[in-house]
């Protein structure tokens, strides 16, 4: 394994868990921590190495959004599938809420009164963006998160660019007046 794979995975480490940890959802979010799916990713990246084509970092890290998103969606559905109430089950996973890392990139989506974020305010982020439609809340981590521009996320969304722009509008909006309350 090479140091330029570890340094180029550990250099977008942080957004990912973010994304992970914002993207989730209060279903997986009860049942795994971020950390737990990111490590998956991160073991499924190094494991395929030798099939992905390094084109850049924005391309890497569009990468590993995507692969964050599939096994969300597939946690979720197995969530689903197998009826279990998770509001029922306690669990043993530990909520890093106390990670700085996670909070640093989480100080992208807040706005410049909200740069000293604590566990409070992150749990204020999660449960706003918990509200969004899927769609709303893809649209923004996508673009504040993950640093893909309207065309890529119309592209990835299969939308208009003017379409990406709207919902990104409305969803910020939201958020904003979420996290205001």
């Amino acid at each position: 394994m090479s140091d330029r794979v570890d340094e180029r995975l550990a250099e977008h480490l942080p957004a990912v868990r973010a994304y992970i940890r914002l993207r989730m959802g209060a279903r997986v979010r009860r049942w795994e921590t971020e950390s737990d799916i990111a490590q998956s990713v991160c073991r499924e990246a190094l494991a395929g190495i030798d099939r992905i084509e390094y084109r850049g970092p924005a391309e890497l890290r569009h990468w590993l959004f995507q692969a964050a998103l599939r096994k969300i969606v597939e946690k979720d559905r197995f969530l689903r599938a197998e009826k279990r109430d998770v509001d029922l089950v306690r669990t043993n996973a530990v909520r890093p809420g106390d990670d700085e890392s996670v909070r640093d990139v989480c100080r992208s989506l807040a706005g410049p009164s909200q740069v000293a974020i604590g566990r409070e305010a992150l749990e204020r982020i999660e449960s706003a963006l918990d509200d969004m439609a899927d769609i709303e809340r893809e649209v923004v981590l996508r673009s504040r998160l993950a640093g893909q521009s309207t065309a890529e996320i119309a592209e990835a969304l299969d939308r208009t660019e003017a379409a990406i722009r709207g919902v990104r509008t409305r969803a910020l909006v939201k958020l904003a007046a979420k996290l205001a309350e």
